[in-house]
């Protein structure tokens, strides 16, 4: 790799102070790479994005089965796609406690009413081709 005088002189006032046994976090060695003569080097903008975007493990696409094992049921074995998507999303990304939303909603009566009315979907109309 070609370096430029500039880039060593940068690279040496960086690392000035960092002691040689520290660890590097991974966002910040992205960070560095996508920012070092960006645009001498386009190819290795995308090699590195997708080097940086594969996960180091399976732990969050496991607790997304797991999640999704608890959704599908016999009882709820009939449940949309979309049903099920929302759900997920609900799970994995709300900020609040399950105990806390109950309360929240418990403490909307508007919602409630509709909730408890017959009228709960809108209805759509289906044309049939005959």
């Amino acid at each position: 790799v070609l370096c430029a005088i500039n880039d060593t002189e940068k690279d040496d006032l960086l690392n000035k102070d960092q002691d040689s046994k520290e660890h590097i976090q991974s966002d910040q060695l992205r960070t560095y790479l996508l920012n070092i003569r960006p645009n001498t080097t386009p190819n290795m903008k995308l090699i590195i994005s997708y080097v940086f975007s594969i996960p180091c493990s399976n732990a969050y696409v496991e607790s997304i089965f797991s999640h999704m094992k608890h959704l599908w049921s016999d009882y709820r074995n009939r449940m949309d796609i979309e049903l099920v998507a929302a759900e997920l999303k609900i799970r994995k990304d709300a900020d609040i406690p399950c105990t806390h939303f109950y309360k929240f909603i418990l403490s909307q009566d508007d919602l409630l009413k509709k909730i408890a009315s017959n009228e709960k979907f809108d209805k759509k109309k289906c044309i049939i081709d005959k």
